[in-house]
């Protein structure tokens, strides 16, 4: 299982347009996976990936004991464990001679039996990805490069559970099985159905004045399922990604490894749904034309969307505190927003990306501490406000 789960990744990571190595051997060990990959401004991302995927889990991931250890003899275990995959001499020299420079820890897994291992396997830094979101984002996913070499590996999985389609030219078709796609249809069909309801018509309206007036470009309708009108906790991050044009909706339902970081912390923050707005400061998607990869946004562009941050605030008479997440949004703010709204609470944090928070459990730490924090002041009485 472990073998194909890593040829699965590997896919998963080629497609995105990392360049990798699976299966290096490093004396009796072995690092499973690294990426590479050129982002805008010369930047390198670099992912060091462990992958432990099992269907039938008897035991733990960092002891060959099937047995209950107690809480002291598992936090030795996983110190352990993540000193033998990550951070051994020869490994270090390893990743230092492939690219010097930041690595991120991450450790792919499927089912597993104690949950409170995985639990500090992650709050020792090591970002978990579960192996079913992988195979999701393969399913649904947009695409730099449309499939390599794990492709044949992936058509087999489909073939085996009756998911491959044919086509008329009687080739097998790249498909959502029927079960997914009608799960990932029917919660964009539930939003779209409450979009003229009175809490969110102001801000559906906002969004079609937008795209009535930029033609050219696409912004996404605000959640539903959030606070709308009556918000307390505006969310701003840098743009909408491509999943999100997909979908029509700034969802945490949403595809993708950023939206479900937002959702996994928000609820693990106890942020309330209904006290939240969740947006861009440049409202429109501003990637490539194909809608496959977002691209930072330009200066202009951030101005652009200031202006019409102000229209918005406009709609949202209840904002108490504007999160900030991520440079661009937090740049964006103090140039264009900071003195005309003085009188909001500001709150600046990490954007929720995984490059931003792979590898850097303290921007995670930040981002829950900020959201409670958002919490507490969005439900403080109205005699607080201002």
């Amino acid at each position: 299982m472990s073998l194909m789960a890593e040829i699965v990744v590997e896919e998963w990571l080629n497609r995105q347009g990392y360049f990798t190595i699976r299966g290096i051997k490093v004396g009796n060990d072995e690092i499973d996976l690294l990426a590479v990959r050129l982002l805008a401004g010369e930047t390198i991302e670099r992912r060091h990936i462990e992958v432990q995927a099992s269907t039938k889990p008897n035991g733990y991931i960092t002891r060959r004991s099937a047995n209950r250890c107690t809480p002291d003899e598992l936090q030795a275990s996983v110190e352990d464990w993540i000193a033998k995959k990550y951070t051994k001499p020869n490994k270090l020299q390893i990743l230092e001679s492939i690219g010097h420079g930041a690595w991120t820890r991450e450790l792919v897994i499927h089912n597993v039996r104690w949950q409170e291992e995985v639990d500090l396997i992650r709050q020792r830094g090591v970002q978990i990805v579960r192996l079913s979101t992988i195979v999701d984002d393969l399913r649904h996913g947009l695409f730099v490069v449309p499939s390599a070499s794990g492709a044949d590996l992936l058509e087999l999985m489909h073939l085996t559970s009756g998911e491959v389609m044919i086509g008329e030219t009687g080739k097998a078709l790249d498909c959502v099985p029927v079960a997914h796609h009608s799960l990932h249809q029917e919660w964009i069909t539930r939003k779209r159905a409450r979009l003229d309801e009175p809490h969110i018509a102001p801000l559906t309206a906002f969004v079609r004045r937008l795209n009535e007036q930029y033609p050219h470009r696409k912004t996404p309708n605000f959640d539903p399922d959030d606070g709308g009108i009556s918000g307390r906790v505006l969310f701003l991050k840098e743009a909408p990604g491509p999943t999100a044009i997909e979908s029509g909706f700034v969802a945490p339902e949403n595809k993708g490894n950023t939206a479900r970081n937002m959702r996994e912390l928000r609820e693990q923050s106890g942020l309330d749904k209904c006290f939240i707005v969740n947006w861009n400061i440049v409202p429109w998607y501003v990637g490539n034309e194909a809608g496959s990869k977002i691209k930072p946004a330009s200066s202009a562009e951030v101005r652009e969307g200031a202006a019409c941050l102000k229209e918005l605030l406009k709609l949202l008479p209840e904002v108490r505190v504007v999160i900030l997440m991520g440079n661009k949004a937090q740049r964006g703010w103090n140039r264009w927003m900071a003195t005309e709204y003085g009188h909001l609470g500001i709150l600046c944090t990490s954007h929720p990306s995984p490059l931003a928070l792979n590898g850097h459990p303290e921007h995670r730490d930040d981002i829950l501490e900020k959201f409670r924090l958002a919490q507490s002041i969005a439900s403080a009485s109205d005699t607080l406000r201002g």
